[in-house]
């Protein structure tokens, strides 16, 4: 008998439940790294979130200055945790949206599972480059693709501007 065929059956909601877990438990880890942050030498406080958020970077000791004043901003940011997304507005929009993620940490992609479903986005994973999937080819790649094809489903003459200034708004 293979692997999936002896699996077990997880009901949806328990693994909504799962995700759901496991996102309060990183922005649990989040808040208290980010209530000492500011008390912490900036290079602890870098491994510590480097650590966190399944990073694999090595940040070379002593800091360079410019990555040293990075986590010193860094550690006295808001935390993400703290946004409050207004998904039903950004849905209502009807943009095409594209979620990229790293498949580096399963907070993260609890919360891009999110953003794809109530978004009706498109995702994009890229495994392998961690906090930056950016950084990949494929990224690039993927996001031409998704540019190129939702500009051959809605034409830019059915944006609008009202000024020059202002960002296009669909035509009624």
């Amino acid at each position: 008998m293979s692997e999936a065929q002896t699996a077990p059956v997880v009901p949806q909601r328990i693994c909504a439940s799962l995700r759901l877990f496991v996102v309060a438990d990183f922005a649990r880890g989040g808040a208290e790294l980010y209530a000492q942050g500011a008390h912490l030498e900036p290079e602890t406080f870098l491994r510590t979130f480097l650590a966190a958020v399944g990073s694999d970077f090595d940040p070379p000791s002593p800091l360079p200055p410019a990555l040293e004043q990075g986590a010193q901003a860094l550690a006295l940011e808001r935390g993400p945790w703290e946004a409050e997304i207004p998904l039903d507005s950004l849905q209502a929009l009807g943009l095409p949206t594209l979620v990229v993620s790293g498949a580096h940490h399963p907070a993260f992609d609890a919360v891009c599972d999110v953003l794809e479903r109530e978004l009706r986005a498109e995702r994009l994973v890229i495994p392998g480059f961690g906090h930056n999937p950016q950084l990949s080819p494929v990224f690039t790649e993927g996001l031409l693709d998704f540019v190129a094809r939702s500009a051959a489903r809605r034409p830019v003459s059915e944006f609008e501007s009202d000024t020059d200034d202002a960002p296009p708004t669909p035509r009624a």
